[in-house]
């Protein structure tokens, strides 16, 4: 597979192990979602988070399998806050239980 941000992107099959794409319980998996989703709403690039090859491997071989073609990947690097944790879009949001513990509750409707 080819990476916009870090060239072609190789790996050897017998890395792949069975990928899981439904639960026990009927519900599928994150990774199957992202492929069905991004390809049906024709997200393209990508710009996911950087991820073990074996990952960009396993999304790819999915979206041939469902007929959807490969979108262009640019996978960047993770992005620290100035705590030197992972950024995420909660990243230093209070928590609910913290929220509690000031005796703050929640409203009434």
């Amino acid at each position: 597979m080819d990476d916009l941000i870090h060239g072609p992107v190789t790996f050897d099959h017998r890395q792949l192990d069975d990928w899981i794409l439904v639960r026990s319980d009927g519900t599928p998996t994150y990774n199957f979602c992202v492929v069905v989703d991004d390809a049906t709403m024709r997200i393209k690039p990508r710009h996911p988070r950087q991820r073990p090859p074996v990952e960009h491997a396993q999304a790819g071989l999915c979206y041939e399998a469902l007929g959807y073609p490969v979108p262009a990947l640019a996978h960047v690097s993770m992005i620290l806050g100035s705590d030197r944790t992972r950024l995420s879009k909660r990243h230093g949001a209070t928590s609910v239980q913290a929220y509690r513990e000031q005796g703050i509750l929640p409203r009434r409707w």
